[in-house]
């Protein structure tokens, strides 16, 4: 399996997929390997294309705008955060349940986030989807 880090309390996501930092005043050092906080981490790091690079697909429909990008790691659907006023990523996990697990689709973030467990990681050698 690869190494995966758990995030120190000052780099998790809530369960809107946002990264805060009210855990910890300071930076704390990384763990690798203990992940029994989440049984959904994928062993190899690989992850379905996204379906798009044009935004979350459902707001493109509706001309909705969003905030911030998700890519669902099972089938690529991109979606928009839950700070975007239609959440589509997180509709698509409660629509399709064993899609738990998104990446970011931000430039230069590499965080992966599982719905189920509501619990945020890196994978090691697993860069940014653009």
């Amino acid at each position: 399996m690869s190494r995966v880090e758990r995030w120190p309390a000052h780099r998790r996501l809530d369960a809107f997929g946002t990264l805060f930092t009210k855990f910890s005043s300071s930076p704390e050092m990384a763990r690798f390997g203990d992940v029994d906080a989440c049984q959904h981490i994928p062993e190899s790091g690989h992850s379905a294309p996204p379906q798009t690079r044009d935004g979350c697909q459902e707001c493109l429909k509706t001309g909705s705008s969003w905030v911030h990008l998700r890519s669902c790691v099972e089938c690529g659907k991109v979606g928009c955060c839950d700070d975007s006023p239609n959440k589509h990523a997180h509709a698509h996990y409660r629509e399709h349940n064993d899609h738990r697990l998104i990446r970011s689709f931000e430039p230069g973030e590499a965080w992966w986030y599982c719905f189920e467990d509501e619990f945020g990681f890196e994978i090691e050698g697993t860069g940014p989807l653009r």
